[in-house]
């Protein structure tokens, strides 16, 4: 998975603020354009393949700023309540970086999906969970044209199948 971060020397041709540099280090260029124009609510047209991939990055942020998180809590105080769910949170992470094959074809369906300045870990990965479900409804959609275009195709075979064409002499 790759990080599609903009830094200043990429893209100068952006109007980058303060804030906006900011959000560079781990949001997309789409996300950092949409922020810089005001329009933090605002749906960016974006392909399945960057929504699936975005939502994997995140997900392996959020696994490593949980594992982190453990790994740094005081030995005495790793089997705590508090502990123990900070090791729990990172190993279900963890388990869930495995990201499926991301397939050439999802580069060229595209969908809208409204990126929030999120900063929490439950708001992160609540973005995560949105990026996935767009993802999906939008694979599906294009699944349903898909299966009536082969409906269609399958309707014209048999159709040129059943065509009789007569000899010339008789």
């Amino acid at each position: 998975m790759s990080k599609k971060s903009v830094s200043p020397a990429a893209s100068p041709d952006l109007p980058f603020t303060k804030p906006a540099l900011s959000l560079a280090g781990r949001h997309s260029q789409q996300q950092i354009v949409a922020f810089v124009a005001g329009k933090r609510n605002a749906p960016v047209a974006v392909t399945v393949a960057s929504l699936i991939d975005s939502a994997f990055d995140e997900i392996q942020s959020l696994a490593w700023e949980m594992r982190e998180a453990f790994d740094c809590t005081p030995e005495n105080l790793q089997n705590s309540e508090v502990g123990q769910r900070r090791e729990e949170a990172a190993d279900s992470l963890e388990n869930l970086l495995d990201c499926p094959e991301i397939f050439p074809w999802l580069d060229g369906i595209e969908t809208k999906f409204t990126y929030r300045r999120t900063r929490s870990r439950r708001d992160r990965a609540y973005e995560a969970v949105c990026m996935l479900r767009t993802s999906a409804e939008a694979i599906r959609v294009r699944i349903v044209e898909l299966q009536c275009y082969a409906d269609d195709l399958l309707s014209t075979a048999e159709e040129l199948d059943c065509v009789e064409f007569p000899g010339m002499y008789g």
